[in-house]
């Protein structure tokens, strides 16, 4: 099924860019890196060397997601005998086993916590932009805010750390 696979494909693309600290610009690169990959058929090393780069994976371990040795590997896909099905089964197989379920993990922390405040701000404004009245006003507030936050930040030393976990540790 192209939609599972799709799926499945995204979401080792996905986990491996947050397991490396990559942006979204690596994920939507290496979307692409796989349309082409699809496009042509087959894997090349253009391909190859674009997905290690921003992924953190190296031959051995797409080698190890495929069954085969680094250097089979590396001669298979110099001349042209790795498939996009094998690529992409090998891919998916090297995440998994070299970054378990890392982007689900990552909810649990600070800055996966904060990642998720993110995406829900940027999808809460993202319709409000066709609105250029209110779109002027909230870019101004927002701003503002902003700016609140960062000082909020630079005001904040060890003692202000320390009381907020003690807050924190009395919390339900």
């Amino acid at each position: 099924n192209n939609n599972a696979q799709t799926t499945t494909v995204l979401k080792a693309i996905v986990n491996d860019v947050a397991a490396v600290g990559g942006k979204d610009e690596n994920i939507n690169n290496l979307a692409a890196s796989f349309q082409r990959l699809y496009g042509r058929g087959f894997a090349s090393s253009r391909e190859f060397i674009g997905i290690i780069q921003q992924t953190g994976l190296t031959v051995c371990d797409l080698a190890k997601g495929a069954g085969v040795s680094a250097n089979q590997f590396s001669r298979n896909l110099q001349n042209g005998f790795v498939s996009a099905q094998q690529f992409t089964d090998a891919f998916v197989n090297a995440s998994k086993t070299r970054f378990g379920d890392y982007a689900s993990a990552l909810k649990d922390t600070v800055a996966g916590a904060w990642a998720n405040v993110q995406n829900t701000i940027k999808e809460g404004f993202s319709g409000i932009g066709a609105n250029t009245t209110l779109n002027a006003t909230l870019t101004v507030a927002l701003n503002a805010i902003a700016d609140g936050i960062g000082n909020l930040f630079k005001s904040i030393d060890q003692s202000t750390i320390t009381t907020l976990e003690r807050l924190i540790a009395c919390l339900p």
